[in-house]
């Protein structure tokens, strides 16, 4: 089982969060890491925070976020239906 690791950025008011490396959230989800890259470029996912070695560092809003957008891509909506869908959520 994965244990996000926890992270405290002194340098912005995160505060203390878990955070989950993209191949974390790639387990935790099932989607590939080159489709969490995807959706990242296309907006459908939130840019995450990076760590000073350019590592990405995602959140749980992201994990949620994922997890709706494999439910949308099981039900064969396109991409660019789901970027509307969660354009109108937000």
């Amino acid at each position: 089982m994965i244990q996000p690791v926890s992270y405290t950025d002194s340098r912005e008011s995160f505060g203390k969060m878990q955070v989950y490396s993209i191949g974390e959230l790639s387990q935790l989800t099932g989607c590939h890491i080159e489709s969490i890259r995807q959706y990242e470029r296309k907006g459908l996912i939130n840019k995450p925070y990076r760590t000073e070695n350019g590592h990405r560092r995602y959140g749980k809003h992201h994990l949620s976020v994922l997890r709706m957008i494999m439910q949308f891509r099981r039900a064969d909506f396109s991409l660019n239906d789901i970027k509307l869908v969660l354009d109108d959520l937000n």
